[in-house]
């Protein structure tokens, strides 16, 4: 019987610890790394205003945005920057970080410049969706028949600018936090390798 319990004993002790060991990973909040006090206040937005997406447990929303272009007023106290601001939720699995959510948002966000010079989006445009969406990208273009082919680009999340853009602020993000983290992988689709 002495036996018996000990084995019991042993065997939970091991399951607890396994199921220890298998605890999932939280990843640090995405932070801009770079010195751009523009594009900072683009990620900050997207990432901790905005709230479309939500990580999963554990996981970490990083940005990818694609600026096409940013206007300044004649005192560069306000900004106007079009794009299309991509954003993506990981959770890693082992040195992989795995997709969980994410997709586009062509727009338009306007920024002001506060007294102590910081950036903030004060407000966003942002395309229509279904039917609407290629004349709401016009509308957002101001008949700039230029950045309308760029927001199409944009758009194109497989041989457009993502791939590239997705690539960098990952790495920069990895790097900027000392994380082991060699790809990423999109639900039915094979990792992405983020080692140069």
């Amino acid at each position: 019987m002495k036996i018996i319990v000990s084995m019991i004993l042993a065997l939970t002790l091991a399951l607890g610890l396994c199921g220890a060991l298998a605890a999932p990973v939280t990843l640090p909040a995405y932070v801009y790394p770079g010195d751009d006090p523009i594009l900072a206040a683009v990620t900050h937005y997207m990432v901790d205003v905005d709230q479309r997406f939500q990580p999963d447990d554990g996981g970490v929303l990083v940005p990818a945005p694609i600026v096409l272009k940013t206007e300044m007023n004649e005192n560069e106290t306000e900004a106007t920057v079009y794009g299309n601001f991509w954003i993506f939720g990981y959770v890693l699995d082992g040195k992989v970080l795995k997709c969980t959510c994410g997709g586009e948002n062509p727009g338009v966000m306007k920024l002001a410049k506060g007294e102590e010079g910081a950036w903030t989006v004060v407000s966003m445009e942002s395309a229509e969706e279904g039917d609407t969406f290629v004349s709401s990208i016009r509308a957002l273009a101001h008949g700039d028949e230029a950045l309308f082919e760029q927001y199409r680009i944009a758009s194109d999340g497989d041989a457009g600018y993502l791939p590239q853009y997705r690539r960098a602020f990952l790495i920069d993000y990895i790097v900027s936090n000392g994380l082991d983290i060699e790809a990423y992988q999109d639900y039915g689709w094979d990792p992405v390798s983020l080692i140069n």
